[in-house]
């Protein structure tokens, strides 16, 4: 892909997207056709995660196609990992495994709020004294 080609490819994914894309950069980029500052949410829709690996992978260099999203380099490679690991090309915990230990952990810590309640309310119950038992034990 020629550079010209591979620039307009990105013009492109940010055009397509712009809906998704809040913050690409510090200032407008002209070369990617944007008149004001989007600002990139902190998690990117699959999609654009998507098309970002596929430009690293038809040979864009990750920091250029940071610098032209306006995104961090780390996070292209951290994408770029995980989709590897997903398509079991490294080893490693895949994206839907991560979801449902997600899922797994939410659901725990629920289940554990809920059980918080009932034992801290017998808590506070054994603190208090019944009627019945209120008097001293007879020796």
């Amino acid at each position: 892909m020629s550079e010209s080609g591979s620039s307009h490819h990105v013009a492109d994914l940010v055009t397509q997207l712009n809906g998704d894309v809040r913050v690409v950069a510090d200032a407008p980029d002209e070369r990617l056709g944007l008149t004001e500052t989007p600002v990139m949410p902190h998690s990117c829709a699959p999609e654009f995660r998507r098309k970002v690996i596929d430009l690293v992978a038809s040979g864009r260099k990750a920091a250029e196609v940071a610098q032209l999203l306006g995104i961090s380099d780390q996070t292209i490679y951290v994408w770029c990992r995980q989709h590897l690991i997903d398509t079991g090309q490294l080893p490693g915990t895949t994206s839907s495994d991560l979801s449902e230990l997600a899922a797994a952990r939410k659901r725990i810590a629920e289940l554990e709020a809920e059980l918080a309640i009932p034992r801290r309310a017998a808590e506070l119950l054994g603190e208090v004294t019944s009627p019945k038992g209120g008097a001293k034990p007879s020796a």
